[in-house]
C-alpha cells in the first residue's frame, strides 16, 4: 500500500489490463469512497475496450468518468489540425494530446492537488516513464503513485492472469500479441509490423484507416504517411494503401511485430 495520507485518489484509466489492475489495488487500499476512475475517450477504440470498462464497473460497483469530447475521433483531430504527428514535441500524436492530455488536464482542475492522488497504471518496468510524469508541468502538482510497483510485481503475461482472477475479461488485442489495448490496434505510433498485424487479424479496421489517411492527404495536400518505409536506408512515405498492396503480393516488411505505442493518457502540453 502506497501512503497518500488523507488524500482521495483519481484512477486514470486507458481501457487496457494494467490500468485495472491499478483500480483494483487502489478500491483495496483506500476504499470505494476514496477512489474515482476516470476514461478519455478517443472515439475510436475497439468495441470490446468499451465492453471492457463496462466489465471494470460492474466488478467494482463502480461508476467511470467518461470525457467523451463530443464524439470526435482520432481522425477529427487530425483533420482540424492539418498534423498527425508532430516532430518538435518528440512525434506526439496530436489526437492523444487533445483527446486524453488536454480533456485529463481539464478534469482534473476541479480537484485540488492537496486533497487527490493520481494513480497511474504503469508497469514497474517502466520507471523512465514515471520519472517523466513527475516532473512534467501540472503533474507535478499532484502526488503520483504507481501502485504497480508494489508486489506483487506483475509480467505482461501475469497481467492476463490477474484479469482472469479478478473476473474480467482479456481484451482481444491481448490474445493476439498486441502491446496494448489502445486506439483498437492501430495507434499511428507504431510500427509497420504491428500496422501488418491490424491488417491480418482486423482488416475492417485497416481498411477505415486506409481510407481516412487517403481523404486526408487529399484534403491537406500533404505528402505525410502514418507509416515510412526505411528500406535500403531511406526514409520515405508509406502510404496505409501502398503498405496493403505490398503485403497482399508477398513483399518483405521490415520492422518489429507489434511495436508498442507512445501514446499516454497523461497531459503535458
Amino acid at each position: 500500500m502506497i501512503d497518500i495520507g488523507n488524500k482521495n485518489v483519481s484512477v486514470h484509466l486507458s481501457g487496457g489490463g494494467q490500468s485495472a489492475i491499478c483500480l483494483s489495488r487502489c478500491l483495496e487500499w483506500y476504499g470505494a469512497e476514496r477512489v474515482k476512475a476516470v476514461f478519455a475517450n478517443t472515439n475510436t477504440e475497439a468495441p470490446d475496450l468499451y465492453d471492457f470498462l463496462e466489465a471494470v464497473e460492474k466488478r467494482f460497483q463502480i461508476e467511470i468518468d467518461y470525457l467523451n469530447n463530443d464524439g470526435k475521433t482520432i481522425w477529427d483531430v487530425f483533420e482540424e489540425d492539418k498534423v498527425i504527428t508532430m516532430s518538435w514535441a518528440n512525434n506526439a500524436c496530436m489526437a492523444s494530446i487533445k483527446l486524453k492530455q488536454w480533456p485529463l488536464r481539464d478534469y482534473m482542475e476541479k480537484f485540488s492537488p492537496e486533497k487527490t492522488a493520481i494513480a497511474l497504471g504503469m508497469s514497474w518496468m517502466e520507471k523512465d516513464r514515471q520519472e517523466r510524469c513527475m516532473k512534467r508541468p501540472g503533474l507535478s502538482d499532484y502526488q503520483l503513485i504507481f501502485p504497480l510497483n508494489e508486489k506483487p510485481r506483475l509480467s505482461d503475461c501475469d497481467v492476463q492472469d490477474e484479469l482472469k482472477r479478478l473476473g474480467l475479461p482479456v481484451p482481444d488485442a491481448y490474445l493476439k500479441g498486441y502491446p496494448h489495448n489502445n486506439c483498437g490496434g492501430a495507434c499511428v505510433l507504431a510500427g509497420v509490423r504491428q500496422w501488418a498485424g491490424l491488417l491480418q487479424d482486423y482488416p475492417d479496421r485497416f481498411d477505415f484507416h486506409e481510407k481516412k489517411e487517403r481523404a486526408w492527404r487529399e484534403k491537406t495536400g500533404k505528402d505525410y504517411t502514418i507509416l515510412k518505409d526505411r528500406r535500403e536506408g531511406k526514409k520515405t512515405p508509406y502510404t496505409l494503401e501502398q503498405f496493403r498492396e505490398d503485403i497482399e503480393e508477398g513483399k518483405e516488411v521490415p520492422g518489429d511485430f507489434r511495436t508498442g505505442c507512445a501514446c499516454m493518457t497523461l497531459f503535458d502540453l
